[in-house]
Parts: C-alpha cells; sequence; structure tokens
C-alpha cells in the first residue's frame, strides 16, 4: 500500500470515529419528550444539539390557536401571511413556516378582541366544539374574569400531565410554572412561553433615564444588577438624588413646569415593587396548598419602605391619565421630567422616539440576600391554555413545545433588538437586562385565581398613597381569601 493511500484511509477512519463518537453523545430527549422511538430532526446553530424535534407529520391539517388582540400597545400578531420587511414579523413569519414545514400543518390563527375572548372560548368549549387546539387569552381581564374561575370550571388541561410539553426547560416561563402550580399534585393549567410576544412584552421593569444618571453623576444600574445588589435600598437612594425642583416652587404638577421627579408611575408599579421584593399574596405550604402569605414581618418591613418613598413628595408621582396626555407617567418619562418610571416592557416602543437614552433594569430585590429578581406580569398578559375539547393534547403539546424552542431561539433575540433599538444604538447592556427580567418573570396565583383582588387593590392603594398601615387591612379580608382558596381546592381536590 503506497504512502497516499495509507494516509486517506487512515483520515477517513479518522472521520468515521469522530462521527460514531458525536452519534453516541448526542443528548436523549428531555423528560417528558417525544417517544423514543421517534425519528429526529436537529435544528442549526449553536443550540444545534439543544433540542430534538419529535417526528409528527399532521397530513397538511390545521393546527388552530385562538388569540387575543386589541389590546394596549402590545405586539398581538401570532403569524403574517407573508414577510413584511419588519424583522420582529419576519422571524415571526420564518418561525411559523418552519414548525409548518417540520409538521406537515397549517398554522391556523383566530383573532378576537381582548373584551370578548372569553366569552367566546367558553361559548366553544362549553358546547364540546373541537375548534381551538390552543388558546393565548390574558390571566385576568374586566372585573370579575379570571383565567382561574374557568380552570376551575374544568374547561383546561392540567399541563404537567402532557408530558410532550418539556415545561422545565428554558423555554417556558419557569417561575410562573412554579408559581401557578397548585396542590399536592402541581396542577398547572396555565403557562407562558415565548410564542407570544406580549407575554414577555406585559411584564413590569424600571425604565430609567441615561441622560439624566450622568448629568447628576449617579454612574448607571447594571452593574448592580448582575452583581446582585440591586436592592430596594439602592434604587430609593437614586430616586432620592433625582428628585429636583429645578427652578419651580414646588412639585406639584404642572405640564409647563421644570420640576424632575424621582419615580414616576401608578398603582400597577407599586404592586410591581411589591411583589419584586420577593412577597406574595399567596404562597404556598409544604404540600403546595395556596395559603395567604402577606402577614410577615418582612412584608410589613417592605410595605413600610415601599410607602415612605411613594409618600414623598418629589420622590414619586402617580400619573395615569390618557396616553396622549402629558400627565401620564410614559409622557413625564419620555420628556424628562422623571429619572424613573415603571411601566410595562411594551413602553419601550414609544420611549425610543424620545430625545434622552434610556435603559432597562428589572425590579429591585428588597435585599441582597433575597435569592433573585422578581419581574411581575400585568394580569392583562397572555398565558396559553389547552382546552378539554382538543382531541390530541399530547400532539399539542410536542407542537407548542417545539413552537416555544424556536421562538426562545430564533424570535426572542430580535425582540430584544427591538425593544432596546434607539438611534441606531445597540445597547448590550439592556438586552442582558432583558434577559434577566425574561427569566424571572411570573404571576401571583392568587390574582390568576381571583382569591386576593379585593385585598389586592386595598394594599396596594394604601401603599401607593403613602401608607404602611396594611396589617389592619390584611385582617379585614383574611377570612374571605381563605373562604376563595378552600372553595377552589375543593373543586380541585374533593
Amino acid at each position: 500500500m503506497n504512502k497516499k493511500l495509507a494516509a486517506l484511509l487512515l483520515a477517513f477512519l479518522l472521520l468515521l470515529i469522530s462521527l460514531l463518537a458525536s452519534c453516541a453523545g448526542s443528548p436523549a430527549p428531555a423528560s417528558g419528550g417525544a417517544s423514543d422511538s421517534a425519528d429526529t430532526t436537529q435544528t442549526a446553530g449553536e443550540e444545534e444539539e439543544s433540542y430534538i424535534f419529535p417526528s409528527l407529520d399532521l397530513g397538511g391539517e390545521d393546527f388552530t390557536m385562538l388569540n387575543t388582540t386589541t389590546t394596549w400597545g402590545f405586539y398581538e400578531h401570532l403569524d403574517h401571511e407573508t414577510m413584511t420587511g419588519e424583522v420582529l414579523d419576519d422571524a415571526i413569519y420564518t418561525r411559523n413556516r418552519q414548525i409548518e414545514k417540520n409538521f406537515n400543518l397549517k398554522i391556523n390563527v383566530v383573532e378576537e378582541i381582548i373584551d370578548n375572548i372569553y366569552s367566546k372560548m367558553t361559548t366553544v368549549i362549553k358546547a364540546g366544539e373541537n375548534i381551538y387546539d390552543a388558546i393565548f387569552c390574558p390571566g385576568w381581564t374586566g372585573d370579575t374574569s379570571y383565567i382561574g374561575a374557568f380552570a376551575i370550571e374544568g374547561m383546561f388541561y392540567d399541563l404537567s400531565q402532557i408530558l410532550e410539553i418539556n415545561l422545565e426547560s428554558d423555554w417556558w416561563s419557569q417561575k410562573l410554572r412554579t408559581e401557578g402550580a397548585i396542590g399536592k399534585n402541581g396542577a398547572l393549567y396555565f403557562a407562558a412561553n415565548d410564542i407570544n410576544v406580549s407575554t414577555l412584552q406585559g411584564t413590569w421593569c424600571l425604565f430609567f433615564n441615561e441622560n439624566l444618571f450622568v448629568d447628576m453623576n449617579l454612574g448607571r444600574p447594571y452593574g448592580l444588577v448582575k452583581d446582585g445588589t440591586w436592592t430596594f435600598d439602592k434604587f430609593a437612594e437614586l430616586v432620592k438624588a433625582g428628585a429636583n425642583l429645578n427652578g419651580d416652587e414646588s412639585f406639584s404638577w404642572n405640564a409647563d413646569g421644570n420640576c424632575i421627579y424621582g419615580y414616576t408611575s401608578f398603582n400597577a408599579g407599586t404592586l410591581a415593587l411589591l411583589l419584586g421584593s420577593g412577597e406574595r399574596f399567596i404562597g404556598k405550604d409544604d404540600e403546595g396548598y395556596p395559603i395567604l402569605a402577606l402577614e410577615t414581618q418582612r412584608f410589613f418591613d417592605v410595605s413600610t419602605k415601599v410607602a415612605e418613598l411613594l409618600g414623598t413628595e418629589g420622590y414619586y408621582i402617580n400619573a395615569n391619565e390618557a396616553i396622549d396626555s402629558k400627565f401620564h407617567y410614559e409622557n413625564i418619562f419620555m420628556n424628562g421630567r422623571a429619572l424613573f418610571t415603571c411601566a410595562e416592557l411594551k413602553a419601550a416602543t414609544r420611549l425610543r422616539t424620545m430625545d434622552d437614552t434610556y435603559g432597562i433594569v428589572p425590579m429591585p430585590k428588597f435585599e441582597e440576600a433575597q435569592p433573585g429578581y422578581f419581574s411581575v406580569k400585568t394580569r392583562q398578559a397572555y398565558v396559553l391554555v389547552i382546552p378539554v375539547t382538543n382531541q390530541n393534547p399530547s400532539q399539542t403539546g410536542a407542537i407548542l413545545d417545539a413552537m416555544a424552542y424556536v421562538s426562545y431561539k430564533d424570535v426572542t433575540p430580535v425582540l430584544y433588538d427591538v425593544t432596546i433599538s434607539q438611534k441606531g444604538l445597540r445597547n448590550e447592556e439592556s438586552i442582558e437586562m432583558l434577559k434577566i427580567i425574561r427569566d424571572t418573570q411570573y404571576f401571583d396565583v392568587g390574582i390568576i385565581y381571583g382569591w386576593t383582588s379585593a385585598l389586592n387593590g386595598a394594599v396596594i392603594t394604601a401603599v401607593d398613597g403613602g401608607d404602611s398601615n396594611v396589617a389592619s387591612i390584611i385582617g379585614k379580608y383574611r377570612k374571605q381569601v381563605n373562604a376563595s382558596i378552600e372553595k377552589t381546592m375543593d373543586v380541585f381536590y374533593g
């Protein structure tokens, strides 16, 4: 054998060994994934081996999703007929075509305005009609409609029992999963992922005016967030430094005035501060049974500090008139009249036009020892449910899981770029903050099930107005909350 042939054979053998080793090291499907016997196709890109698509062929059938529309500035689209040239539109279009090709299906999106979404799905499900494979609906809407109420009526599958959904994977909201699971079996009737962009856009966070930070020599809070020292005390310190009469006689609101407020938002921002501290209206006992969780010294300490800050003139202004009014928290911030605002992430769409540069950070922890950040989702933010009229929940679960993964990998990074795109600049630090906000988003389960609606409103109104005397409020509503929890759990567990 000549040397050239020997070299070629050696190269071939080395390549073969490499391929065999690669196959041996390929990951198995995540727990609860598709059938072990299924053929698989791996995704491309840097996470090529992190997800295995199940082998499903729907024969060109429709995969129908009911989607909520006509909300307050959210990006609501689940699909587009063609590419539009807008990067987020095109990312969603491309994702859907990939899913259609992988599973030989046709994505069909049915849209319904938010005021009618609950009645629409209720009518269909109670009639036993198998129309929708999955539904994206708000966690709460109106005065009395809560997604938990429909779960109690047995209208949704327990997602924890659909093993094709890899709920513990990064492409599903982990804090919402752990918060939403109730009872000894950890039943979960709703979940969140990145399929619907509005799910992330409906998360509360803090925007800060970078120009004012520079002018006041305050530094920027990104480093504090990253090293775990972004606490309420640090936030309060910056708010106090930002309050400035700037030639005005008082901090009383004047649309033509010059004073700068430390912080502006409204009652929902106050809830985000309280829950960002790691406190809960509803907690769980060792068996997963929900319990009223506010009567702790820590919550009283949290509410006292928040009330003291919000109750001081100049530090905070509650401004929630119509969006086109100058007396709206977003507009006050956009016009350089506040150092911080607490708003839903979707506010970035409007803030991109402001003259000053803004940054984004999560809600502060209460103290450094707090295990992590908590980013509260607005109660109108969409959650995913699978109606019990669906005749093949396992198949639906596999498709949704794959769609969530592709969204996480290919759509969410585009959303990050679009959200922070301002004056042609890419703010890498804010992108890092967005990832933290996404990974820490959650609902308080008491809001989802409607157990704490009255208590919630009373506590937030008091603290927002500077009143920290919440113990008596909790005592007033304790019996009502406990009775509501008991009623729900009796239905679930008898």
